[in-house]
């Protein structure tokens, strides 16, 4: 009967637009969340880009790779976002193995480390006792010991300012180990 054909038309129909409905208002509530805007970087799941376009229903993303994606607006919606265009500061964690004949020197090893990262990177270090700045022994693993370093900068994550302090606490790490008559 006629009435039958337009009651199961009518629920195909629906079934057909619930994904795109879907999309459409998950769009709107991103737009209108403010999670971030076109232009920002963010990071999510372990992957980080620049947002492109945020459309109706998918939001297009750049990623360091300078490889673009799209994703659908409802998993942006109901994921954890990390806009780090926000984010003031970015942290630097490294761990440095060493060999367990170093075991001895851990004590100026670490020493050496902080004093040249300090003074490769001083003013943009947070020292405060909200995010500390210390070099430590963490690990002793076969026949390693591990060291780690852990710091926050005052540049936002991603930036060139981050790279270049990285970079500058690599060196200082290098320095360190040298200055403690660690052959590298």
């Amino acid at each position: 009967s006629i009435v039958a054909l337009g009651g199961v038309s009518s629920i195909v129909v629906g079934l057909a637009l619930q994904a795109p409905a879907k999309q459409l208002v998950s769009g709107v509530m991103l737009l209108l969340s403010g999670k971030f805007h076109s232009g920002e970087k963010i990071s999510m799941n372990g992957a980080a880009g620049k947002v492109e376009n945020i459309g109706w229903t998918d939001t297009t993303i750049t990623g360091n790779d300078d490889i673009s994606f799209k994703l659908p607006n409802d998993q942006l919606l109901n994921t954890r976002v990390l806009n780090l265009s926000r984010t003031p500061m970015s942290r630097v964690e490294l761990n440095i193995s060493l060999g367990l004949k170093e075991m001895h020197n851990v004590a100026n090893i670490t020493k050496f480390i902080k004093e040249e990262i300090e003074e490769s990177c001083g003013s943009k270090i947070t020292t405060d006792d909200t995010r500390p700045f210390v070099v430590y022994w963490s690990d002793i693993v076969k026949k390693d010991i591990t060291i780690t370093v852990e710091c926050h900068l005052k540049c936002r994550p991603m930036s060139l300012d981050y790279t270049l302090n990285k970079e500058k606490i690599l060196q200082a790490v290098a320095r360190g180990i040298t200055k403690a008559n660690v052959a590298l």
